[in-house]
């Protein structure tokens, strides 16, 4: 006998656009300000509309470097993507921050002049940091700064966390197809539209 099923979770189609005019001048700035080694980088930026999480965490944005048919086609280096139910819901710093932080993975090898993508400086457990502390250096290194005062803790009008809840809560189907499902694969193995050059 053929075991019944519950009903299907309806899909959230996933779709991508030119990203607000805002993103380009909030990068622009950060490169200016921050990120000097990016000033002649060809960044394509989109809004990506639909549910998108990562090991059960709201996505807020990625950077990654283009395949070799986009860079053929359209000369980038970085494709930068925002998470539409994000932007919309956070204050002009917390877009910024969000911006910065994928600057941040961004590199250039000093040899040969090419763009790359790097890890972050700290990927950590709250749970495992709550049990046995900042027991790897680059946790201590980042509970220092906090202390020397040289990280802020943002405040915003809205936490991410809740701009996260807040967009996860508006009728959204829980899994909007196969990129969310933490099989170990790339999610950007995705086809993604041409992105606009900046």
């Amino acid at each position: 006998m053929a075991r019944r099923r519950g009903p299907k979770t309806p899909r959230v189609s996933v779709s991508y656009e030119d990203a607000p005019d805002e993103v380009r001048s909030l990068a622009k700035k950060l490169i200016e300000d921050s990120f000097e080694f990016l000033a002649q980088a060809k960044i394509g930026y989109l809004i990506r509309q639909g549910k998108w999480s990562r090991r059960g965490n709201t996505v807020f944005a990625a950077i990654r470097r283009p395949g070799p048919e986009e860079r053929h086609f359209h000369g980038l280096d970085y494709i930068l993507v925002v998470n539409h139910g994000i932007w919309y819901t956070v204050p002009e710093k917390t877009k910024e921050a969000i911006i910065d932080e994928q600057f941040c993975l961004c590199q250039i090898d000093d040899k040969t002049g090419k763009y790359g993508i790097g890890a972050p400086d700290v990927t950590a457990n709250n749970k495992n940091v709550g049990r046995f502390g900042a027991w790897r250096t680059e946790y201590d290194l980042m509970v220092k700064a906090i202390q020397r005062g040289t990280v802020r803790v943002a405040q915003t009008e809205l936490p991410v966390d809740e701009a996260a809840a807040t967009v996860e809560n508006q009728g959204e189907s829980v899994n909007d197809g196969a990129e969310n499902v933490d099989d170990g694969s790339n999610p950007w193995d995705q086809e993604l539209p041409p992105a606009v050059n900046s």
